[in-house]
């Protein structure tokens, strides 16, 4: 059991609260996730529908540890963005599969895209 933050939408939505010990079930196949909130996380704008677990635990359950494909970073002065982004990508650079670091505006362009294309 991993210990975990939801925001406070979440654990409302889903009537938690901190310390309980939850469930969550994937929509398809695949195993569970076993989880107790340990925290909340205040916010109230786009991103307030998020639970952060731990990493290792996610991917020991799931399988495939290192394929973990989506990571949302929060900057405070999105002029730093670019630099920032390069930071990230140079620090995983000699990883067998690097990172490929992009603005929230480049990925969701590139999934409409995708979408588009279906």
């Amino acid at each position: 059991m991993a210990r975990s933050c939801a925001c406070r939408a979440v654990l409302k939505e889903n009537g938690w609260e901190v310390g309980d010990r939850i469930t969550i079930r994937p929509f398809g196949a695949g195993p569970s996730l076993q989880l107790q909130l340990f925290g909340d996380i205040a916010l109230d704008d786009r991103l307030g529908r998020m639970l952060v677990a731990d990493i290792d635990y996610v991917e020991g359950v799931i399988g495939g540890a290192g394929n973990t494909n989506f990571i949302q970073a929060r900057i405070e002065r999105a002029a730093y963005a670019a630099a920032i982004a390069r930071q990230i990508d140079e620090s995983f650079a000699n990883l067998t599969v690097p990172t490929e670091t992009t603005t929230e505006k480049a990925h969701m362009s590139t999934v409409l895209a995708s979408l588009a294309d279906a």
